[in-house]
């Protein structure tokens, strides 16, 4: 193998150029003896040295070459490299006309002995072009013409060539061209083996006859695949081998291998032709295509030839030129070629850099993605690769919007639009000036609100890159103030207010007029109107302050006479700045008219609130705005008084007054035995004692068992421990049972968990008339219903973590020991609302999905379904009017200890909605299944399923059945 190498002097030594060449097995014997030559010649290569390492080039044949082994400075006299630093070609004017014309060698066809030409050519270098360059029919015409090795050729060279490879009549070339196209492997040689072949097929056959392409196409392969290609020469000329009066049976038709018993019908596989007829093979039919037959090989090969089939071509040269097409296997070939027909149509011309930009961007595009650049270009936009939001949707990057053509439009620009959206100041949009650029980089890197809130909502919205920079500015400063408060409302309005119209938007909309009232503050913060408070009192923000901080003491007391230590504390609470009071005063402050508000009224608000709403700004101005609502300012109601834990001082001295009047009043009121003297009495004063009407001692009005539905004791549980005393029910003796009578609060609908904000005294009105209430329903139990404390739910998701979308839910309120069921509850959940607030599906569980049965999957997309929100609302008034014990003492269980439970409590807070159920009150069915198996009891099994599989409610009947039966087997004993 031939190694040329170039050895370039530096600029500053003034030295000439030199040149090195030999012969050798590998590369590393050649590195080897170009050190030993360098080092005898006194060359020292490198840095700093007065030659540049050397570089291997093409070995040029020319008839000129230096001698091998040693390093010649003369040759770079009469040639010079070419603009790719590997080809060599005449200085103008250094070498005669009779000189050679260098040419290139290709290395990995280096065991073909270079054959020195000399040129006849006597155009002017600059005048050629390359040989290589030129089409194979042109490239065998210049070879057949002449007898020497050319890799330059002229103009006139050219157009003979030409003439030669369109000659419809010259059967010799067209039979040559046409067995050329039979062999498979002729592709992989260089131009000088080309060269090779065609003399040697010159020698062979004779040009004034005509041959059998078969024969020739015989000759060409057993060429190419030869050991000793002269011996091969030798053999076919001496006859040993097929001669030209003896062809063998044609085994090929237009390079297809032709079986020996094919009659026609035999089908042969694409994947094993030239990468052309594969992907032509895909282009000509609407499904992927494995196999051809013989009449289909002839119509792929006369459409490869066809050179005026511009579309073709070009596309045969698009695809050729990258090689992540020339390796794709058959599937992807078609997925390609389809996508060149939707975007390309096939009746129309097509520019040639438009087909290889698509085809640039079609290889860099993942395969999910290909399907939208497909559609995009199709539809005139030439995007060159796909974005999407964070959500995962399409972005729709590359739309031409009002920011320009040129314009390179992305998330993190859109971000810095927002920035700028949000800032007050007057300035040119289209054109954003230095100082306001510098602004919203700032508020982008500090991560700062409102910006926060409207870059995590838009950079979810599908298509957002493809709303006009006007929209962006009118969406962002036409929103309500302090909209990001509530994200539940923020997203909302979004979603109502970019629509398709408003999003092409090109101009400006004119900015809400401030009222007179949002320019007062004073009218804002309240009138200053009599209140609970001291006459004298003067309302201002201070000493709502103090009043913020005294609330969010734990200590009850006088809310209108303030112990001096309690006061202390307020103020050192207020100097502190710290949560949750520091929320609160934020909040309280931007109430319209909070300063008219009854010292009674903020105290009771601040007391009643969950104590983690101070964590959550937008729910705790949702929380106020709701619950603030207070008319009468200068007297509070007993039960606003109760809600604020007012303890007013109660003095002894009327205490004790009160309960001597009492006594006289007892003792004035029983009846009396008159003295008559003399040792005698009357007692008609006990005589005529009125009787009262109700005996409460009677059987009429004694309270049992009956007048409030209970749940029973099952008899196969086994007999209690102690025996109930007459008069009670099973049922009364355990006070934690799983069901007890429904008493619905009047005061706040969820007692006894408000306790702690109603206190006693509410308590106390609130279940004054329960006994007449009873009497007058008497034996009638309609009014009534079982209330439990365990609640079995089951979820049908698209996922299987926390966060996944929630499709349905199913909930059935049971009592584990006596297997009795209560309250149900089935809603199913839209799922694009579920994956609107940022919720993922699972591929896997898609696919899990699609096995299932007609009725599973046809439960989960019915038309009557709700939002995510709307579906929690309900579920959590669901539990509060079934719970027995209030919202926090339900026992959830969930199939799975980090399946149901877990994604449940994840959606609450995606939606940003609290869930009452506290953690520690979750309970995992396949923990007491196991348990069951422990004993010998398999119930879930065991018994009938009863409706649809993988119905969520169905599911969580079946679940309470078969946990209720493991349940009363591991608690009979």
């Amino acid at each position: 193998m031939e190694f040329f190498y170039h050895i370039k002097a530096t600029q500053k030594s003034g030295k000439p150029d030199a040149v090195y060449w030999g012969t050798f097995k590998t590369e590393a014997r050649a590195n080897l003896a170009l050190d030993v030559a360098l080092e005898d010649a006194g060359i020292e290569t490198g840095r700093g040295k007065d030659y540049l390492k050397p570089i291997r080039t093409d070995m040029p044949v020319v008839d000129d070459l230096p001698e091998e082994g040693v390093v010649c400075f003369e040759f770079c006299k009469r040639y010079t490299l070419a603009d790719d630093q590997r080809t060599w070609k005449v200085i103008p004017g250094a070498a005669t006309q009779g000189e050679t014309t260098p040419s290139p060698v290709v290395t990995s066809d280096a065991d073909l002995p270079a054959a020195p030409v000399t040129s006849t050519d006597t155009a002017v270098a600059d005048n050629t072009s390359l040989l290589e360059n030129r089409t194979p029919a042109v490239r065998f015409a210049v070879h057949l013409l002449g007898d020497k090795y050319l890799s330059e050729i002229s103009q006139e060279q050219q157009i003979v060539a030409n003439e030669l490879a369109i000659d419809l009549g010259h059967a010799y070339f067209r039979n040559l061209l046409q067995a050329k196209n039979d062999v498979a492997d002729i592709g992989d040689l260089s131009l000088h083996a080309e060269w090779k072949l065609v003399q040697a097929i010159k020698d062979v056959f004779p040009q004034d006859k005509e041959h059998e392409p078969a024969l020739l196409a015989a000759f060409m392969s057993g060429w190419i695949n030869a050991d000793d290609r002269n011996q091969l020469v030798e053999d076919w000329k001496s006859g040993k081998l097929p001669a030209r009066d003896k062809a063998p049976k044609p085994l090929y038709e237009h390079g297809l291998q032709i079986s020996e018993h094919d009659t026609g019908g035999a089908h042969y596989p694409v994947c094993k032709m030239p990468f052309r007829k594969q992907l032509l093979a895909q282009l000509t039919v609407d499904e992927l295509r494995h196999h051809i037959t013989r009449s289909e090989n002839a119509e792929l090969h006369a459409l490869e030839m066809d050179t005026d089939n511009g579309y073709v071509q070009d596309l045969l040269l698009a695809a050729e030129n990258f090689a992540e097409v020339k390796a794709f296997d058959t599937k992807d070939l078609w997925r390609y070629t389809n996508a060149i027909r939707k975007v390309f149509s096939m009746d129309k011309r097509h520019e040639l850099g438009l087909l290889l930009q698509f085809t640039k961007a079609w290889v860099a595009t993942p395969y999910i993605d290909r399907g939208i650049l497909t559609r995009e270009w199709a539809a005139g936009n030439r995007i060159n690769h796909v974005q999407r939001t964070d959500a995962g949707t399409n972005a729709d990057g590359g739309y031409v919007t009002d920011r320009g053509e040129g314009a390179y439009h992305t998330l993190d620009t859109l971000d810095s639009e927002i920035a700028c959206a949000l800032l007050p100041m007057d300035f040119n949009y289209r054109e954003i000036p230095g100082g306001i650029a510098r602004r919203a980089k700032e508020i982008i890197e500090k991560k700062e609100e409102p910006w926060k809130s409207w870059s995590k909502i838009l950079r979810n919205q599908p298509g957002i890159l493809a709303v006009n920079r006007t929209a962006i500015f009118n969406l962002v400063r036409i929103a309500p103030e302090n909209i990001h408060l509530t994200p539940a409302a923020h997203l909302e309005f979004v979603n109502q207010t970019m629509t398709a119209e408003f999003n092409a938007a090109t101009e400006l909309m004119p900015l809400p007029v401030p009222t007179v009232e949002l320019e007062v503050p004073a009218a804002q913060s309240g009138s200053g109107g009599k209140t609970d408070r001291n006459p004298n009192y003067k309302p201002d923000f201070d000493g709502l302050d103090t009043e913020i901080a005294l609330a969010t003491l734990s200590a009850d007391f006088n809310i209108y006479d303030i112990p001096s230590d309690v006061f202390r504390q307020a103020k050192a609470i207020v100097a502190a700045n710290d949560s949750p009071f520091k929320e609160w005063s934020e909040a309280l402050r931007a109430t319209p008219g909070i300063l008219d508000y009854s010292r009674a009224a903020i105290f009771a608000l601040i007391r009643s609130a969950h104590p983690e709403y101070y964590k959550q700004p937008g729910r705790l101005v949702g929380y106020i705005h709701a619950n603030l609502t207070e008319t009468d300012h200068e007297n509070p109601t007993v039960e606003v008084l109760a809600a604020a834990r007012h303890t007013p001082e109660v003095s002894w001295e009327k205490e004790i007054n009160e309960k001597i009047e009492a006594e006289k009043a007892a003792l004035a009121s029983q009846p009396q035995v008159e003295n008559l003297g003399g040792g005698m009495f009357s007692i008609e004063g006990l005589m005529n004692e009125n009787q009262p009407e109700k005996d409460d001692r009677s059987p009429v009005t004694e309270e049992t068992t009956s007048d409030v539905q209970m749940e029973e004791t099952n008899p196969a549980e086994g007999e209690a421990g102690n025996p109930v005393p007459p008069g009670e029910s099973a049922d009364a003796v355990d006070p934690q049972t799983d069901a007890v009578a429904e008493t619905v609060c009047t005061g706040c609908g969820g007692c006894p968990d408000c306790g702690a904000v109603a206190g006693d005294a509410t308590y106390a009105a609130m279940e004054s008339g329960l006994k007449e209430e009873l009497e007058e329903l008497g034996h009638d139990t309609s009014n009534t219903k079982t209330m439990f404390t365990h609640l079995m739910v089951d979820l049908e998701t698209m996922g299987k973590k926390p966060g996944a979308p929630i499709v349905s839910i199913g909930a059935v309120f049971f009592a584990p020991s006596s297997g009795k069921t209560g309250a149900e509850f089935y809603q199913v959940i839209n799922l694009e609302s579920s994956m609107s607030f940022g919720a993922r599906p699972d591929a896997s569980t898609i696919l899990w999905w699609l096995k299932q049965s007609p009725e599973a999957r046809s439960a989960i997309v019915v038309d009557d379904t709700v939002g995510l929100v709307e579906a929690l609302e309900q579920f959590l008034d669901f539990i509060a009017e079934n719970a027995a014990n209030g919202s926090r003492t339900v026992q959830l269980w969930g199939n799975g200890s980090s399946f149901d439970c877990s994604l449940l409590e994840a959606a609450f807070e995606l939606a940003d909605t609290p869930f009452p159920i506290p953690h520690w009150n979750y309970r995992d069915v396949r923990t007491v299944v196991e348990l069951g198996k422990a004993v010998g009891l398999n119930s879930r099994y065991e018994i009938p399923f009863e409706g649809d599989q993988h119905n969520a409610l169905a599911d969580a009947r079946h679940q309470v059945k078969y946990v209720s039966a493991i349940w009363q087997r591991l608690t009979q004993n």
